[in-house]
């Protein structure tokens, strides 16, 4: 969860609780979306052309992202919250409440860490005090049970589960106990069990770039997932001759599954094509 001034950051856009409306923020980096920001005139530009969300329609999708928990049980090699194994901090029921209180019905409350299922009971409290919204949850899938993913289920969330890929996922994510890929392998036979809308989301390192293709067919033929997203991971040492490669795979699969990205193919390509850039 992070709020700015008043503002609270939904994924791309600032919800403003005064004025119920949504500034777009998506071309704004986050590092410089920040409370000096909103002093700039780049943000009174960008707050003139706010849109109304007032009524009970709307074409935006209001996500609020809840960092229920900064504990993890996981100590993954690119993470960007660090040794996040040895954090400990909860976010608490009032605390989450304040902000959510702000929202209009049917936002998304999106449960994230850290291991959100560290903090499982925090989720089963606002679920239980917010009926009037809808649930997703990013984790590890490390804790998940039969009993979990049945909630999950009656409760429509949509669960967003960490994979890297076969060849990657042990070197990459590192449990505190037991095998990584054993684990995502469990909890995605508890998730589809159950009925649970599953995605998958992959983390793309230097390492992985040339095997992103693979690494979909993996997500969808192996596992069966709902979804796949991946993030490239960028750091120092990713050159210019790994990002074509990159592109090339980006290329790779829409070519190969054009059915999978009907309504998004050319817009893929052409981002695909600026990647060197």
């Amino acid at each position: 969860m992070r709020v700015i001034e008043r503002y609270i950051d939904c994924d791309g856009y600032l919800f403003d609780p005064l004025k119920r409306s949504l500034i777009d923020v998506k071309d704004v980096p986050a590092n410089l979306l920040k409370s000096s920001f909103m002093q700039t005139p780049d943000f009174a530009r960008l707050a003139s052309s706010q849109v109304s969300i007032a009524g009970e329609k709307s074409a935006y999708n209001r996500i609020l992202a809840l960092e229920i928990t900064d504990k993890c049980n996981y100590a993954c090699k690119y993470c960007f919250e660090g040794r996040s194994c040895e954090n400990n901090g909860l976010l608490s029921l009032d605390n989450a409440s304040a902000t959510i209180d702000k929202l209009p019905p049917g936002s998304e409350l999106r449960f994230f860490g850290g291991e959100p299922l560290l903090n499982f009971g925090l989720v089963k409290q606002l679920v239980a005090k917010y009926p009037q919204h809808s649930y997703s949850v990013i984790t590890n899938g490390s804790l998940m049970t039969g009993e979990i993913a049945r909630y999950l289920a009656q409760h429509n969330f949509s669960v967003g589960l960490s994979f890297d890929g076969k060849d990657f996922q042990r070197r990459n994510r590192i449990p505190l106990s037991g095998d990584s890929l054993q684990q995502f392998e469990r909890a995605i036979g508890y998730l589809k069990d159950a009925g649970v809308h599953t995605g998958i989301s992959t983390a793309i390192t230097k390492d992985s770039i040339s095997s992103l293709y693979d690494i979909h067919l993996e997500a969808f033929t192996d596992y069966g997932a709902d979804a796949w997203a991946y993030l490239l991971v960028y750091n120092d040492s990713i050159t210019m001759q790994d990002l074509d490669v990159f592109k090339k795979q980006i290329f790779a699969i829409v070519d190969r599954f054009p059915s999978q990205h009907l309504l998004k193919i050319n817009d893929l390509k052409k981002w695909a094509m600026k990647v060197g850039g």
